[in-house]
């Protein structure tokens, strides 16, 4: 091998050593988890934490001969790919849409201390919806009493996360022709970053700021799944088949 192809190999093999650091480096740079926008996972950030409020509020309702829709709570959680699933509230509670409505009210129905993280999704169990009409009270179906919403949440360290959710009872009611309630969810969620939330001692928001970071409207379908910007058809005529709720062909 002549002194011309010596110096073009160890050229070669130079520019080949270059090219893997370079690789090397940045796909570590690119895959570390801090490097990522708004990635709270970080070492210093594992064990912090911050408070997630959950409020419940109904903004609008025109539903007539009907004088009471009473929604019943047993748990909130959130969930987050990293951590699961974490209960935020496993308290049975009664919520009063109307009286809400009427007096322009938002109630807070959990307040936690969660780990630091962003969490894409929360959970309501919703164990019954009470209606009454013309003084009867009657128990509305439900396509599913879990009420699952994809949405950001992010809580960070050492500050209030808050969570609205705003029922439009007027738009999740439905009757059938027996005289049967279905209540299919319709809700208006809302979520603040560094938020200020005050209280009084019945949890009724006297004070509310912050950095409003989502607003997203869903609805859930007679199937019982959650979607964006979904609400059943008022004019389409529901039944109740075996407890089973299905369009009405007749």
């Amino acid at each position: 091998m002549n002194e011309n192809n010596v110096l073009i190999a160890i050229g070669v093999i130079g520019l080949l050593v270059a090219l893997f650091f370079g690789w090397y480096l940045l796909f570590n740079n690119s895959s570390s988890p801090s490097s990522l926008p708004g990635n709270l996972m970080v070492k210093e950030n594992e064990n912090a934490e911050g408070t997630l409020y959950i409020s419940l509020t109904d903004a609008a309702i025109d539903t007539k001969k009907i004088s009471n829709i009473e929604m019943t709570i047993d748990s909130i959680e959130i969930y987050s790919q990293g951590r699961g699933w974490i209960a935020v509230s496993q308290n049975l509670q009664a919520f009063q849409l109307l009286e809400l409505q009427a007096k322009s009210s938002k109630k807070i129905i959990a307040t936690a201390t969660v780990p630091v993280d962003i969490y894409s999704q929360i959970r309501v169990h919703v164990s019954k919806v009470t209606i009454t009409e013309n003084r009867v009270a009657k128990d509305a179906a439900l396509p599913s009493s879990e009420l699952k919403i994809d949405v950001g949440v992010r809580v960070e360290p050492d500050a209030a996360t808050y969570v609205e959710f705003d029922v439009l009872a007027d738009q999740s009611i439905h009757k059938t022709e027996k005289g049967e309630f279905i209540f299919t969810p319709v809700v208006d969620v809302e979520v603040r970053n560094k938020a200020t939330v005050e209280a009084d001692a019945q949890n009724t928001i006297k004070k509310l700021d912050g950095e409003i970071s989502s607003m997203m409207n869903v609805g859930m379908d007679i199937d019982g799944r959650v979607r964006s910007d979904f609400k059943v058809n008022q004019n389409i005529l529901l039944k109740l088949n075996g407890g089973v709720i299905e369009p009405s062909l007749d």
